[in-house]
């Protein structure tokens, strides 16, 4: 509003954009002889159409051979295994919100920063790049991705680095403390 004339005024009715993504499967994505496929259908919690699009294609295809095109048949061969996929989007919604929650703490972006890059404990470096790599970039199942993330070597492994991170801070903090004349 503040690059406008003074006095201007909104109209009533204006353009603006509020973009929108799928965030959870459709309610009727199937009927006699009709199936509705891509992010139109269902998509994976924050991620990309295409993938959407390809999956349930699949699944609808699938369906229509080895079940046929009614309404009884698209609800045994598509939409159960919709559904299914659909619950790793709870997973996803989890994750999404602890990150949400957590990326402008600078002790865990500096804790997570540490793990990926430290690699002298292998089996926690592997699963913390595993972590990031697929919530972000979507090639591994939610639920996948959280039964890494409630493991126990990476929880030990991300409060020691947390620690650490902290630890760092607070002598960093008594350093310039000292230093002040």
């Amino acid at each position: 509003k503040k690059y406008f004339p003074d006095k201007w005024q909104f109209p009533l009715k204006y353009c603006h954009c509020h973009p929108r993504i799928p965030v959870t499967a459709a309610k009727n994505f199937f009927h006699n002889r009709f199936v509705i496929v891509g992010d139109a259908c269902w998509s994976r919690y924050l991620k990309d159409g295409i993938t959407s699009a390809f999956y349930t294609s699949k699944l609808g295809a699938e369906c229509a051979f080895k079940y046929g095109i009614s309404d009884s048949a698209f609800r045994a061969g598509y939409f159960k295994k919709i559904i299914k996929m659909d619950r790793d989007n709870i997973a996803g919604k989890i994750l999404f919100g602890i990150h949400n929650k957590f990326k402008r703490s600078q002790v865990v972006r500096a804790s997570l920063f540490s793990m990926t890059t430290n690699q002298s404990h292998k089996k926690a470096h592997k699963n913390t790049q595993y972590i990031l790599w697929g919530l972000f970039t979507g090639d591994y199942s939610y639920k996948k991705i959280m039964k890494k993330a409630v493991g126990i070597s990476f929880i030990i492994y991300f409060i020691m680095n947390i620690i650490t991170v902290c630890l760092k801070i607070i002598l960093n903090n008594l350093t310039k403390i000292n230093k002040k004349p």
